[in-house]
C-alpha cells in the first residue's frame, strides 16, 4: 500500500470503528476499514483544505435547487450538488473546524436512516494531499457525517455538542444558499426531534427539566467558544498582539475596575492564557533549603542563581472569580542553570485550544495537560539548555491544530521540534545551526498552507509545518533575538537589537530559498529596532519600542515609513503592546500602563497605575484585560460588568 492509500485508510478507519452498515447511495457500497493514523493525523499532514457549500435540498427545495444549478456556477462532489466557488476560513476558524473533526469523540456510530429526507450535506471539508483527497460530508438536518472514496461511503452520526460546535462556527460561512433558516431544511421531523431555540440552547421533547436545563448550560458554552474571542497563546488569537473582539476597559487602579486579583505562589513572568471559562498560567516556586549552586556558564553575569529546589507549577483559575480550579505540579528538581536578574524559571508562556494545555518549562519539561481537569496527559524531556551567559529560558510554544512547536536554540545541539499535542510524540524535529535566541516560533498559513517561522541570529528562517522542510530562509539579525515575528497580509517582520540593530520585512508570497538581499526583501531599518517587547501588528500598522525603551515607532508594515517616534511618560518595558477596540495598552516594568488609540497619531486615554512591578505581557478576552504582576494576577474589568 502506498503512503497516500494508507493516509486514506487511516481516515476512514478513523470514524468507522464500530460503525453499523447502512444502505448505499448512488450505487456506492459502505465498508469499513482498520485504523492506522487517524483523522488528525492526515489533518495534520494534508497540502490545504477546502471548504465547500451545498446547495438546496434535493427533495424538498427541488425548485430552488434548479434554479441555483441555473444561475450559480456548481459542482457535484461524491454524488452531491455544491457551489462552484469554495469559501475562505479564517485561520482561527479553520484551526476550530479541524480540532472539532479531528477529535474522535465528535463521531458516534451510525444509528440508521433517519426520518428526515435523506443525507442531504449543507457542507463539504476536503483536505487534500497530492492528488489524494479525503473529504467529510456534513448533513446538519440528519446530524450526521460522511466520509467517501473511490470505493465507498460511510455514515456516522455527529455528537451532540459537536454538532452545535459545527453550527456555531459554519454559520458565518453561509455565503451562497437562500435558505432562510441556516441547518434548518424543511425536513419532517425525526422520530425524537430536537428543537433549537432562538438562544441557540437545545431542548428536548419529554426530557426531564433538570437534566436538560444542564444539557442547554453545557452545550451553550461550548458552542459559545470563539478562538477570536479567546487568548489562547502569548500573543493572543491572531499572534500578533491584537483581541479582534474583545472591549476591556480603559481606565482602572489599585481599587477602580478590579473584578478579581488572586496572589500566586512562585515567580513567573509567563504571559496568562484565557479559554472559555478558564485562565491558566505557570510558575516556579523555590522551596527547601538552600543547596549548592551548579557550575555556571561563560560569561555569566546578572544573574539569580538556582540555590532551591522548584516546584514547576501549572495552574487554571475561574475567569469570573479568580479562584483556583486545580494546580498541578509537573516537576519539581534544582534548575541546572541560573537566570537574569530580571527573568524567572517560569517565564515562557503556555498555549492552548481549549482541550489541551501546554507547559513549556523548558530544561525542566515539556508537559501536556487536560485542559479541564489539570491531569498530566503527557511530558517530554529534551536535555539541557546551555543558555548564553546564563540569562534563562523563554521561548514560549506555538499551537496550530494538532501540532505543538517548540524551539531549542541555545549553545549546544540546536533544534527545532514538533509535538502531537495529544500524545506528546514528536511528528518531525530538525536540527538548527543556531547560537542562544529567545523568540517564540510564529505560526502563519499562506495561501493555505501553515508555515512555521522561528527568528534568529543566523537567520530568519520558514519550516513547512507538516514536514519541517526549510521553505526559505533570510540572514540579518544581531545576536541575542528575543522580540518574535509578526505577519499578516502576506507579509512577516522580524527585528532585533543588541550589539547591531536590525528589522526587516518580508513578502511572503515571494519568500522561497535564501531571500538575503533580494527583492523580496520590502524594507530594513538599522536603528530604534525592538529587543525585549514583541511589535504589534494591526490594521497594518507595525508598534514597537527602541530596544525596550519607552521610545515608540508606529510603522506602515508595506514600506517601513516611520510616522514616530514618540516618547511615552512610561520606564523601560519588557511587556509587548496589545490592542482591543480601538485603543492600545502599554505597560512598564513599574505596572503602569498608557492607553492610546490607534492610529498614525495616537491620543492619550489614560494612565493606570497598579504599584506593582510587571514584566509579563497583557492577555485580554471578552470585556477584561489580564495583568500578572510579581505577586499578584488581576483580572481587570468594568464595575458593572
Amino acid at each position: 500500500m502506498n503512503p497516500s492509500s494508507a493516509l486514506f485508510t487511516a481516515l476512514i478507519a478513523f470514524v468507522l470503528l464500530g460503525c453499523t452498515q447502512a444502505p448505499s447511495l448512488a450505487g456506492a457500497a459502505e465498508t469499513s476499514k482498520p485504523a492506522t493514523l487517524g483523522l488528525a493525523k492526515i489533518i495534520a499532514t494534508a497540502d490545504k483544505m477546502l471548504l465547500f457549500e451545498g446547495l438546496p435540498h434535493q427533495g424538498f427545495e427541488a425548485k430552488l435547487l434548479a434554479e441555483e444549478r441555473k444561475n450559480k456556477p456548481t459542482v457535484d462532489l461524491h454524488k452531491f450538488p455544491f457551489y462552484k466557488q469554495t469559501l475562505p476560513m479564517k485561520p482561527a476558524d479553520r484551526r476550530q473546524l479541524e480540532a472539532i473533526l479531528g477529535n474522535p469523540k465528535t463521531f458516534k456510530p451510525f444509528s440508521g436512516e433517519k426520518k428526515c429526507g435523506g443525507f442531504h450535506p449543507d457542507y463539504a471539508v476536503e483536505w487534500q494531499r497530492g492528488k489524494d483527497r479525503y473529504p467529510v460530508l456534513l448533513c446538519f438536518g440528519c446530524k450526521e457525517a460522511k466520509l467517501v472514496d473511490p470505493n465507498g461511503q460511510h455514515r456516522k452520526d455527529l455528537e451532540r455538542a459537536a454538532f452545535n460546535q459545527l453550527m456555531a462556527l459554519l454559520k458565518n460561512y453561509r455565503k451562497n444558499r437562500p435558505t432562510k433558516n441556516f441547518g434548518a431544511v424543511p425536513h419532517p421531523p425525526a422520530q425524537h426531534p430536537v428543537y433549537l431555540k432562538t438562544t441557540g440552547n437545545v431542548t428536548f421533547r419529554n426530557a426531564r427539566q433538570g437534566s436538560n436545563k444542564k444539557a442547554q448550560t453545557r452545550l451553550a458554552r461550548q458552542a459559545s467558544v470563539d478562538p477570536l474571542a479567546q487568548w489562547g497563546q502569548w500573543r493572543g488569537p491572531l499572534s500578533s498582539g491584537a483581541a479582534p473582539k474583545a472591549k476591556p476597559p480603559i481606565k482602572w487602579d489599585a481599587k477602580t475596575n478590579i473584578r478579581w486579583k488572586q496572589s500566586i505562589p512562585g515567580l513567573g513572568h509567563s504571559t496568562p492564557i484565557v479559554w472559555g471559562d478558564l485562565v491558566y498560567l505557570t510558575t516556579a516556586e523555590p522551596f527547601g533549603l538552600e543547596m549548592k549552586v551548579p557550575k555556571q556558564p561563560p560569561g555569566a553575569h546578572n544573574n539569580i542563581d538556582p540555590k532551591r529546589r522548584m516546584r514547576f507549577k501549572v495552574l487554571a483559575l475561574h475567569r469570573s472569580t479568580g479562584k483556583i480550579k486545580w494546580e498541578n505540579t509537573v516537576h519539581q528538581a534544582q534548575p541546572h542553570q541560573s537566570t537574569h536578574e530580571s527573568g524567572t524559571w517560569a517565564s515562557n508562556s503556555p498555549v492552548t485550544d481549549g482541550r489541551v494545555v501546554i507547559a513549556s518549562f523548558g530544561s525542566s519539561g515539556i508537559f501536556g495537560l487536560d485542559a479541564k481537569t489539570g491531569k498530566t496527559i503527557w511530558k517530554s524531556d529534551l536535555g539541557k539548555m546551555q543558555v548564553k551567559h546564563g540569562h534563562g529560558e523563554g521561548a514560549s510554544p506555538a499551537i496550530f491544530g494538532i501540532n505543538v512547536i517548540v524551539i531549542w536554540d541555545h549553545e549546544g545541539a540546536s533544534f527545532v521540534v514538533n509535538f502531537d499535542k495529544t500524545t506528546g510524540k514528536e511528528i518531525w524535529r530538525k536540527e538548527r545551526d543556531e547560537p542562544t535566541s529567545w523568540a517564540t516560533p510564529l505560526i502563519y498559513v499562506l495561501e493555505g498552507k501553515p508555515q512555521v517561522i522561528i527568528s534568529a541570529t543566523n537567520a530568519i528562517r520558514s519550516y513547512d509545518l507538516k514536514t519541517g522542510k526549510v521553505i526559505w530562509s533570510c540572514e540579518g539579525m544581531p545576536n541575542n533575538v528575543v522580540a518574535s515575528p509578526v505577519a499578516a497580509d502576506g507579509i512577516l517582520i522580524a527585528g532585533a537589537s543588541y550589539v547591531r540593530r536590525n528589522m526587516l520585512a518580508i513578502n511572503l508570497k515571494t519568500a522561497n530559498g535564501n531571500l538575503t538581499d533580494t527583492d523580496s526583501i520590502l524594507w530594513r531599518r538599522r536603528t530604534g529596532t525592538p529587543y525585549v517587547p514583541s511589535p504589534l501588528l494591526h490594521d497594518g500598522l507595525l508598534y514597537f519600542f527602541h530596544h525596550y525603551q519607552n521610545v515608540l515607532s508606529i510603522v506602515d508594515a508595506k514600506t517601513g515609513r516611520d510616522h514616530g517616534p514618540y516618547r511615552l511618560p512610561l520606564r523601560s518595558l519588557y511587556a509587548s503592546p496589545v490592542t482591543a477596540a480601538g485603543h492600545v495598552y502599554f505597560t512598564d516594568l513599574s505596572g503602569i500602563t498608557l492607553v492610546v488609540t490607534k492610529g498614525l497619531k495616537p491620543e492619550f486615554k489614560a494612565r493606570n497605575e497598579l504599584n506593582e512591578p510587571i514584566a509579563a505581557s497583557p492577555a485580554i478576552a471578552g470585556n477584561e484585560i489580564y495583568l500578572r504582576g510579581r505577586q499578584n494576577l488581576y483580572c481587570i474589568a468594568k464595575d458593572n460588568q
